[in-house]
């Protein structure tokens, strides 16, 4: 669990999103960058032990717009790096 949470938190860092607030190593929330096009999406993250091996990862995402996709993109991206 404490593994996910950092490699997480590093992959959010290096992608310029804001940790809002983060609750080692249960759960983290931040916010994407606003662009020209898009408000940001809000995402909490909820990190819960399921055995000394396993960690379920369950996702909320908030935005003040229809994101179309947006806010799974940004869990693909996440999935695609093998962070999970």
């Amino acid at each position: 669990k404490e593994m996910v949470y950092e490699k997480i938190i590093s992959y959010i860092r290096k992608n310029d999103h804001e940790v809002i607030s983060d609750q080692k190593p249960d759960k983290i929330s931040f916010q994407t960058c606003p662009t020209l096009i898009s408000f940001p999406i809000n995402l909490d993250l909820i990190l819960n032990t399921i055995d000394e091996r396993s960690t379920m990862l369950s996702v909320n995402y908030s935005s003040r717009q229809l994101d179309l996709g947006r806010s799974r993109k940004i869990m693909d991206n996440i999935l695609a790096e093998k962070i999970v």
